[in-house]
């Protein structure tokens, strides 16, 4: 391997001789001719090519040296040492093959005339706007400093005005991260002067280097182009998201931090770099991202060190306490450190150096030059050891910076440009040449480094790891970002220019990326635990065509890859044909890529879009991941290839907060919804794998899962914490900032749309073969089709509805219809789930709203505490709120002109919504913010409390007279009039009040139903009432559940006679039933046994517990079995001369079906619902309670609750909540 390589250096160097002995009588001659400087411009070129040709094989005979055996590597390190071709050692001819570059850039510089400088000096005299060409610019930099700032921009010199001090303007490259920086600078010394603004526009763009200035390219230094000029550095450099997002991607691309104080302290030093420029930008976003960022390249015995430190805080920590606890460790371990060193000297590395070999002939100065081996080689940062090394003649690598056994350049340890610098200031080593001895000032180095010119090593160059990339091979002026990570398959490098022609770029074959991915698999499967990776289902969309797609989130990659099938399915436009350098997994160089670049749209959970480029790829080119999946109370994990990836150039814009799950799993919640990722243990992984062997997330639009989701989310009022759901949030923003009147003082509203309008086909197909077949029906039944046109035909006069045309091509949706037939009267239902196969329905588009079943039980509570109740419901509610004209076309529906005359084209009408049409997800919700809306605007006590105590068109008062009940009836229907609605129906306890309200604002019922609850006026009690279960021959476990759910009882008060059924229905989850599979003859007769427990008669309770002016007590009762737990709450109170105690709410709640749980267990979480049930009453009772009362009878719990000491998890979970409430 080595003799390959020697022989590759030893022509190079042989052509290297040969251009030096051209070079040097140019450089040499007193006068130089033009043929002489276009030959230097030539010779220039070849010396830096053949240079870095010689550095690559270095690079790879060193990297062949680390791989060898140990007894092996000592016979190569000494060859390499040994290797001097040509009568000197290959680094030395290096080395002045760099001083010749060097003074090849002087002299020609010093050939220019100069034009180009003199145009950055400008000099300003009191109204004087010109330039002045006979100055050059002054450098104010002392010889020998160097800025250390990772963020250093290097400086132009100007002279202003002469009432001002000297100072100098600052270049900008294009780096968001200086931007605020440069802009401050700029805007002082420039921006802020009262001079031409087109001389000011010279010096910005005279300011911008590289990147920044092709952003400018066509603005001209005049004063019309200065302000847009400004405002298009701003509106690129100075965005704050982006500013924010490329800190985030630098945290999350620190190295590892390992055990070595020196590692942690560079890390730290990082970390707390990029924290300040984040809280530098306002409070820090995100922090549970950034916490996990932080956490995630630290050691897990710091990772302890920090948890224990948080734990005796009993407090959890953010982001800045994080920081401090992780400066405490590392500040203990450096006074650690320091204590243990000895005042011994430390080993001297690299004690000579090289003088300078260049004599004034610039030819070899032959006496000079005693090549030993064992102090050679400065250039790769390899060193003599001590004096023992110096005698056995062995040759050791050395890094400075970590002390570790491989080159300097090659550290991965100390990466931070100011910890390096630190670090070599501390061994006193010059920062330009890396001897001991001497400063920069005094270093006889003509070298300068050949990254920047600047007058200091590469190795500690602020550009080497600009905005925190890895340039491994900083030689070069290609920008590639390479990312190699443990886990991925595919660090991707950005598209370069051009490839270099002296490389031919390999070619990616299928074979050898299996092979690939076979390789991943094995160490995945090797492995101790189980690592899953970031997925997410995600909806892809370009014009009409979508798509779902499972997106594999990877942070080593920098690009985002979409397969070929899915470019093809959604007919993606080709922006352009490129190549890109892709890094697979266990390779170095990259692999060329012929690829197409594609823009999409990505879904967000919020119904807008996030746009992305993306590229395409072979499918078999992606690996296999391990990925996991939350299901109802599971993770399910499997193995899936994704059809995209994205990478880190938008891996942060889908990002919202992090969850732990335990120790090492997370739940990401993202704008696409939650990632499960982290390490799952090899036995959980393992039995999960074998449930379980798809990977995506279960649905719950089925009509089953529907049902069950309704049913339980009423057995959760009060005993579980209440979600606070983003859509929810989102759908109100949307209603707030569109609401508005028209000049009578009705309300106009639009739908919240969940998707953008124009994702919502035109169903017109679909509705019209509905609507054939609903005439056939109707004119079977002449007098239904009557009643029907009468419905259409009466909102068409109150305005409801109104005529409309077809608009080919624009976006329009039609609802289907159909009626509704009960035993007094016909209602018309438009259905706004309806769907073609590959299309959205309305209903899907938008969004529905905050849910409001939780307050459903607390008005309840509410209603049975004042003396008179009162009710009222708004008339024909839906219809007092206007669409507006653009949502309009989305509530289409077909119609006949004439029902006598057969349908045709010609029979055809159709008619539009004009107002919220009743059956669409938002309609409630529509309706229910108006009304709170409208209360909001009126300054009024009774409006304040209706506001408390409605209900979709429901309104609830309680008052303790029946003249205060008067006074709130007359002032509602004032409130209410303002807004065009009619507040009729009222209804109350007090029988004389009743007979005072107007007949058309009566409602005439004994027994009206309040929110699905009979109650009776004469007495003031009200009912439970079981439903009646219709005897069917054919029992499913669908029956079982509509006959259970049919029991509505929000309060609970109906608990204890429904627990059985509830455990039946359970146990028929044990089976292999289907939704409509009949049940075993052994299950229905259990089932009729059950339903015929159920009492005929309706159970009657008071409806009044308690008096507004009695001291009040709650007291909850919790208890448990093996198979259930449940809690009560009881109000006590003493009005009228007795002590009245009602039942107030109640809960039961199952064991989960597969979990063990002990009756102690039973009993904790019994208590747990117990407290969470009293403090929502609490809440929503509305008057104030003296005393609250736990009450449990279970001497575990107990211990538990009053024992100080530590129990598992599980349990003390649960009694930190429950103490919670003794606080």
């Amino acid at each position: 391997m080595s003799g390959t390589i020697r022989q590759a250096m030893t022509p190079a160097i042989t052509r290297l001789r040969e251009h030096f002995e051209e070079i040097r009588p140019v450089l040499d001659a007193q006068e130089r001719t033009a043929e002489g400087m276009e030959m230097l411009r030539t010779r220039l070129v070849k010396v830096r090519r053949i240079v870095n040709r010689l550095e690559e094989k270095a690079n790879q005979w060193q990297d062949y040296i680390r791989g060898l055996p140990v007894n092996e590597r000592q016979a190569e390190e000494q060859v390499l040492a040994n290797f001097a071709p040509l009568e000197h050692h290959y680094a030395e001819w290096i080395e002045n093959a760099h001083e010749i570059i060097a003074d090849i850039e002087i002299v020609l510089a010093e050939s220019d005339d100069g034009s180009t400088q003199s145009d950055l000096s400008v000099e300003l005299g009191v109204g004087q706007n010109r330039l002045n060409q006979s100055r050059r610019p002054q450098v104010f930099v002392n010889e020998g400093q160097t800025p250390l700032n990772e963020n250093f921009v290097r400086r132009n010199e100007y002279n202003i005005p002469t009432h001002l001090p000297r100072t100098r303007l600052a270049e900008f490259y294009g780096d968001p991260l200086v931007w605020p920086e440069f802009w401050q600078s700029f805007s002082r010394t420039v921006d802020s002067l009262e001079i031409d603004p087109g001389l000011k526009a010279h010096y910005l763009i005279q300011c911008l280097r590289g990147k920044a200035k092709r952003a400018v390219l066509g603005y001209r230094p005049i004063a019309e182009h200065y302000e847009p000029l400004k405002d298009a550095l701003k509106r690129q450099f100075g965005n704050e998201r982006a500013i924010r997002d490329t800190l985030h991607a630098e945290l999350i691309s620190l190295p590892l931090a390992n055990e070595s104080v020196y590692s942690l302290r560079s890390y730290v030093e990082e970390v707390e770099r990029i924290c300040r420029s984040l809280t530098a930008m306002g409070k820090v976003e995100d922090e549970s991202i950034v916490m996990m960022a932080i956490k995630n390249k630290l050691p897990k015995n710091i990772i302890l060190e920090l948890l224990k430190k948080e734990k005796e805080t009993k407090a959890i920590w953010n982001v800045d306490e994080l920081r401090k606890g992780l400066e405490e460790i590392v500040t203990l371990r450096e006074e650690v450190q320091r204590c243990a060193q000895t005042f011994s000297k430390s080993v001297n590395y690299g004690q000579q150096r090289f003088g300078n070999n260049w004599n004034n002939n610039r030819g070899f100065n032959q006496k000079q030059v005693n090549f030993r081996k064992e102090n050679f080689d400065r250039v790769f940062a390899v060193q003599s050891g001590d004096d023992k090394a110096k005698n056995n003649k062995k040759f050791e690598i050395f890094c400075y910076f970590c002390h570790g056994n491989h080159h300097a350049e090659k550290c991965e340890i100390i990466k931070a440009i100011y910890l390096r610098t630190k670090i070599l200031s501390e061994q006193n080593r010059c920062l330009l040449c890396l001897r001991k001895g001497h400063t920069v000032k005094n270093c006889e180095s003509r070298i300068n480094c050949n990254i920047c010119r600047e007058r200091h090593n590469k190795l500690i160059c602020p550009k080497l790891y600009k905005n925190g990339e890895n340039k491994k091979d900083f030689r070069k002026n290609e920008q590639v970002n390479q990312i190699e990570t443990s886990e991925n398959l595919l660090a991707i490098v950005e598209e370069p220019k051009e490839f270099e022609k002296e490389k031919k770029g390999q070619i990616m074959e299928n074979e050898s990326v299996n092979q690939i991915n076979k390789n991943i698999q094995n160490i995945e499967d090797n492995a101790e635990g189980n690592v899953v990776l970031m997925k997410a289902d995600l909806m892809l969309k370009e014009r009409n065509n979508k798509i779902n797609v499972k997106c594999f989130f990877d942070s080593g990659a920098t690009v985002n890859f979409l397969c070929n099938e899915i470019v093809e399915k959604l007919k993606l436009k080709k922006l352009k044909k490129t190549e890109l350098g892709v890094v697979p997994f266990f390779k170095k160089e990259p692999i060329k890529l012929k690829t197409s670049c594609y823009s999409l749209k990505v879904l967000l959970d919020n119904g807008n879009f996030e746009e992305i480029i993306v590229y395409s790829i072979n499918k078999n080119m992606m690996p296999r991941f391990k990925c996991a999946d939350l299901r109802t109370n599971e993770i399910v994990c499997a193995n899936i290839v994704p059809d995209m990836l994205i990478g880190m150039k938008h891996f942060w814009r889908f990002f919202k907060r992090i969850e732990p799950l335990s120790d090492y799993l997370f739940k990401v919640e993202t704008t696409v919804g939650p990632i499960i990722c982290g390490e799952v243990s090899g036995e959980k992984f393992k039995k999960l794998n074998k449930k379980e062997n798809l990977c995506t997330i279960l649905s719950s639009n089925t009509l089953e899962n529907e049902e069950l989701n309704n049913y339980w989310s009423l057995e959760t009022i009060g005993v579980k914490d209440d979600p606070v759901c983003k859509d929810d949030k989102v759908a109100l923003d949307l209603f707030n900032s569109t609401i508005k009147r028209n000049e009578n003082g009705s309300y106009v509203v639009k739908w919240p749309w969940k998707l953008e309008r124009d994702s919502l086909p035109s169903n017109f197909s679909l509705a019209y073969k509905r609507f054939l077949n609903l005439m056939d029906k109707l004119k079977k039944n002449p007098d239904l089709l009557d009643k029907y046109e009468e419905i259409i035909n009466n909102d068409l006069e109150r305005g409801v509805i109104e005529e409309a045309e077809r608009k080919k091509g624009e976006i329009e949706h039609f609802l289907p219809h159909h009626p509704v037939i009960n035993t007094k009267k016909v209602r018309i239902v438009y259905d706004a789930s309806a769907k073609l196969r590959e299309g959205k329905s309305l209903n899907e588009c938008l969004y529905r709203g905050p849910i409001i079943m939780p307050d459903l039980a607390g008005l309840l509570i509410r209603f049975r505490v004042p003396k008179i109740a009162m009710w009222a419901d708004i008339e024909k509610a839906f219809h007092t709120l206007e669409l507006e004209e653009e949502d309009r076309e989305v509530t289409k529906f077909i119609w006949v002109k004439n029902t006598k005359k057969p349908i045709s084209t010609q029979n055809i009408r159709y008619l539009r919504f004009v107002k919220v049409p009743f059956g669409v997800i938002s309609s409630p919700f529509l309706l229910s913010a108006t009304v709170r809306h409208h209360l909001e605007k009126c300054d009024d006590p009774v409006a304040k409390i209706a506001k408390e105590n409605s209900y979709v068109d429901n309104i609830f008062i309680g008052v303790e007279s029946a003249n205060e009940a008067w006074l709130a009836y007359k002032r509602l229907k004032e409130i209410f009039k303002d807004a065009q609605m009619n507040l009729r129906e009222f209804i109350s306890n007090n029988m004389e009040l009743n007979e005072s309200f107007p007949l058309e604002d009566r409602l005439e019922k004994e027994k009206p139903k309040i929110l699905g609850i009979p109650w009776d006026i004469s007495t003031d009690k009200i009912n439970i009432v079981f439903p009646k279960v219709e005897l069917n021959e054919k029992i499913t476990k669908r029956i079982v559940l509509s006959e259970l759910a049919s029991m509505f009882d929000p309060l609970g008060l109906a608990s204890p006679s429904l627990l059985s059924a509830k455990l039946f229905f359970q146990s028929l989850w044990t089976k292999e039933n289907k939704w409509d599979d009949k049940i075993s003859d052994e299950n229905a007769m259990k089932w009729k046994e059950i339903t015929n427990s159920w009492i005929v008669d309706p159970i009657e309770i008071n409806r009044r517990v308690t008096d507004i002016k009695s001291e009040k007590q709650l007291h909850a009762f919790s208890d448990a079995s093996k198979c259930a737990y449940a809690a009560c709450i009881y109000i006590k109170s003493e009005f009228e001369g007795k002590i009245h105690t009602q039942i107030l709410y109640a809960r039961n709640r199952l064991k989960p079906r597969k979990a063990e749980v002990t009756i102690p267990r039973m009993e904790l979480l019994g208590v747990v619902i117990a407290k969470r049930a009293l403090e929502f009453v609490e809440k929503q009772i509305g008057v104030e309670i003296k005393d609250k009362f736990l009450w449990c009878d279970s001497k575990p719990v107990l211990s538990w609750i009053k024992a100080g000491g530590k129990n598992e998890k599980f349990v003390e979970n649960r009694i930190k909540e429950i103490r919670k409430i003794m606080e």
